[in-house]
């Protein structure tokens, strides 16, 4: 298995542009699952979040599993208000606070 890739501390339209083909390129290289680290999120807007809907939509139809690691307190919370919690496999979730 590949280093988890980390996301950026901010996760908002900016740098969703730019992560996209990163991503992208990651889960072509991929094997059998993608871990992304979300344990830096600090900030995450609209933006971000389809980044990693797109994301994990990508990965299934390559017939990958997207798993988060680590996701920050903030990327829960996110996750949680927006009822999209359960449509990511989560590892380590309890190291956030």
């Amino acid at each position: 298995m590949s280093q988890p890739y980390a996301l950026p501390t901010e996760l908002v339209v900016q740098a969703a542009a730019e992560l996209q083909g990163e991503l992208l390129t990651r889960l072509a290289c991929a094997q059998g699952e993608l871990e992304v680290d979300g344990s830096a999120i600090e900030l995450i807007d609209g933006a971000g979040l389809q980044l990693l809907l797109a994301a994990q939509k990508e990965a299934r139809r390559r017939g990958l599993t997207l798993r988060l690691r680590r996701p920050s307190a903030v990327l829960q919370r996110t996750l949680g208000l927006t009822g999209l919690r359960g449509r990511f496999p989560l590892l380590d979730e309890g190291t956030a606070s």
